[in-house]
C-alpha cells in the first residue's frame, strides 16, 4: 500500500529494506561522488539559464535556478553518465535531496536530448510523473497529484525490463507503465533548481517477481462508476497471472500481459484496488514486491484542473499547514488543496484539483503559454471535467494588447489576450471539458498603464464568458486584492492568507453557479 510521503527518519531504513528484497543483480555503475569529482558525467543545458554542477561534500549538486518548459513539461539541466549508453535492462537507484521546491528527477534509457525516460517530482505544483521524450516530443506515462516532501531527501529506484517500467519512491511502489519506445540508454540526473544527488547505483535487473499497479494510482479520481485497472508485473510464473480485487472483495485474474481489466458499477466514494501475482494454481506469491494495494481511489467523483501562471503554482505561499488536502489527493502550494477540501465537503464525493500552473506563463505567447501547452495538458488529464483558467498577469508585463470589444477577424484581434484565451476555451470545449475563467488579479504599485490593461483584460473575461455561455461567474481576484493589498508580499503573488481567500472565491463561484449539481 502506498502511504504518505512524509517519512522523516526512515529514509535509510526504507532503502535498505528495498535493496535487500530486490537488488541482487551485478553492479553496472556506481558513483557516490566521495572522490570529489564527477568524471564520466556530461552536463547538458536544457533551458535558457546556465547550470552549475559540482561534486562537493560527497554529492553532486546543481545550484542554479534553471527552470524551463517544453509545452506542459519541465526542463532545466541534467547530467548523464557516458558509460551507460549501451545499457538495456537494469535497475537504477539514486539518493536525491531537493534544496529548492522546483522539479528534480532521474532519467533512464537516455540516448540523447531528444530520447529518454524520466521520473520527475515537484513540490510547488504537486506531482510525481513518469514521462518519456521521443524524437523531442514529451508524453506522460503515469502521474499523481501529490508533491513529495522536499524538506527531506528521497531514494528513487527504477526497474526497467523490456517494456516494463517500475518506479519506487523511498522503497514504496509508486508508478508503472509499459512502453516500447526506447530500449537502450544510460542514466541521468535532472534538476530545475538547487538539488543534490548521491549514491547512484545501476544493477542488472533482478529476476525477482515484482508488480506495481499502473491504473488507477492511489489518491486518484475516476468520474464514472467504471474503474479500469492495470498492472505492470515481472517474474510472473508460467501459467500464472495477476489477480485484481476491489475493496478486498470482488476479484478477477488476467493471465495475459498487459494485465488489465475493469470493475463496473462501482459505488460513489473511495475504494481499495489491489493486485497480486499468482502462480498457475491461482495462489498468491508471498513476496511483498509481488503485490500492491492502492488506496483512496475515487469513483463517480469530480476532477478539476487549475491552469495558469506562478499565482496558480502558489509562489510565496507561506502557510504550509494547508498544502495537503484532507483526503491526501492534492499536495502542493497555493489554493488547489484548499479548494479540494471545500469542494469535497460540499459535494460529499471524491474530488481532485490538480495544479497545472507554470511560472512566467502568458495566455498565448512563447513556449510556456496556455495556448501552446493546452493539448499536452489535456492528454495528461483525459478524465478531467472542469478547468480553472487564470492568465493575464504576465501578459500585462509584456504588454499584450487586450483585444477588448474585438471579434475574430477584426484588426488587432489576432495575437491579443482575447484571441489566446479563446483558443484555450475552444480547445477545452472541443474535448468536452468545461472552461471556467477567473479575473486577472490586482498588482500592487503597478504602473497606471499596466493596471489599466489588467482592467481591460477583465472586461475581456466578461466578454468571453458571455460569448462562450460559461455559467460560472469569474471570481474577482482584482477586486479582492485591491481591497487586501497586504496579502501580496511581493506586490504580485499572494501569501498563504491570500491563497486561502482565492480558494474561497473559486468555491463561491463554483457553488453559486449550479455547475456542480
Amino acid at each position: 500500500m502506498r502511504h504518505a510521503f512524509h517519512v522523516t527518519g526512515r529514509l535509510a531504513g526504507a532503502f535498505m529494506l528495498f535493496t535487500s528484497l530486490a537488488a541482487h543483480g551485478a553492479t553496472m555503475l556506481s558513483d557516490d561522488f566521495n572522490d570529489g569529482n564527477a568524471n564520466g558525467w556530461t552536463v547538458v543545458k536544457d533551458s535558457s539559464d546556465a547550470p552549475a554542477w559540482q561534486a562537493v561534500n560527497g554529492g553532486y549538486r546543481q545550484a542554479n535556478d534553471v527552470r524551463g518548459y517544453v509545452q506542459s513539461f519541465h526542463s532545466g539541466s541534467y547530467a548523464f553518465n557516458q558509460s551507460g549508453l549501451n545499457f538495456t535492462d537494469y535497475e537504477v537507484s539514486v539518493h536525491l535531496a531537493p534544496v529548492s521546491t522546483h522539479s528534480v528527477g532521474v532519467m533512464f534509457r537516455y540516448t540523447n536530448n531528444s530520447n529518454y525516460y524520466r521520473f520527475t517530482i515537484n513540490r510547488n505544483q504537486g506531482f510525481s510523473r513518469l514521462e518519456k521524450r521521443v524524437n523531442g516530443s514529451f508524453t506522460t506515462l503515469a502521474f499523481d497529484g501529490r508533491g513529495p516532501d522536499f524538506s527531506q531527501p528521497h531514494v528513487v529506484t527504477i526497474n526497467v525490463l523490456g517494456s516494463n517500467i517500475l518506479v519506487y519512491l523511498d522503497g514504496e511502489a509508486l508508478l508503472s507503465a509499459q512502453d516500447t519506445s526506447l530500449t537502450t540508454g544510460t542514466v541521468g540526473l535532472f534538476a530545475q533548481g538547487n538539488a543534490v544527488f548521491d549514491d547512484v547505483v545501476v544493477n542488472t535487473t533482478s529476476a525477482a517477481s515484482a508488480l506495481i499497479i499502473s491504473r488507477p494510482v492511489s489518491y486518484s479520481v475516476e468520474t464514472s462508476g467504471a474503474l479500469d485497472v492495470a498492472a505492470v508485473a515481472k517474474g510472473v510464473p508460467t501459467g500464472g497471472g495477476v489477480r485484481f480485487s476491489l475493496d478486498n472483495g470482488v476479484s478477477f485474474t488476467d493471465k495475459t500481459s498487459p494485465y488489465a481489466g475493469k470493475f463496473s458499477a462501482v459505488a460513489a466514494g473511495d475504494h481499495l484496488v489491489s493486485a497480486v501475482i499468482v502462480n498457475g494454481a491461482g495462489l498468491a506469491l508471498p513476496s511483498p514486491l509481488a503485490q500492491e494495494t492502492n488506496a483512496v481511489v475515487g469513483a463517480r467523483g469530480r476532477y478539476f484542473v487549475a491552469m495558469g501562471d506562478s499565482i496558480t503554482v502558489g509562489a510565496y505561499d507561506d502557510v504550509a499547514g494547508d498544502d495537503d488536502s484532507s483526503d491526501g489527493r492534492n499536495v502542493s502550494h497555493g489554493f488547489t488543496p484548499i479548494l479540494n477540501d471545500l469542494l469535497t465537503a460540499q459535494l460529499g464525493l471524491p474530488v481532485t484539483v490538480l495544479n497545472e500552473g507554470h511560472g512566467g506563463t502568458t495566455s498565448g505567447t512563447g513556449g510556456r503559454s496556455g495556448a501552446s501547452r493546452i493539448n499536452s495538458t489535456k492528454l495528461r488529464h483525459t478524465e478531467s471535467q472542469y478547468w480553472l483558467i487564470m492568465f493575464g498577469t504576465n501578459d500585462s508585463k509584456r504588454p499584450i494588447r487586450s483585444g477588448k470589444g474585438l471579434l475574430p477577424g477584426a484588426s488587432g484581434y489576432s495575437g491579443s489576450f482575447k484571441d489566446a484565451m479563446q483558443r484555450i476555451i475552444t480547445s477545452l470545449k472541443q474535448s468536452n471539458k468545461i472552461p471556467i475563467l477567473a479575473k486577472v488579479p490586482f498588482i500592487r504599485n503597478a504602473p497606471v498603464s499596466q493596471d489599466r490593461l489588467i482592467q481591460d483584460y477583465n472586461l475581456v473575461i466578461d466578454e468571453l464568458v458571455a460569448a462562450n455561455a460559461i455559467t460560472v461567474t469569474p471570481p474577482d481576484f482584482y477586486g479582492y486584492f485591491k481591497q487586501n493589498p497586504g496579502q501580496l508580499p511581493d506586490n504580485i503573488h499572494p501569501n498563504g492568507a491570500g491563497y486561502q481567500a482565492m480558494a474561497n472565491l473559486w468555491f463561491q463561484s463554483l457553488a453559486g453557479s449550479g455547475i456542480l449539481n
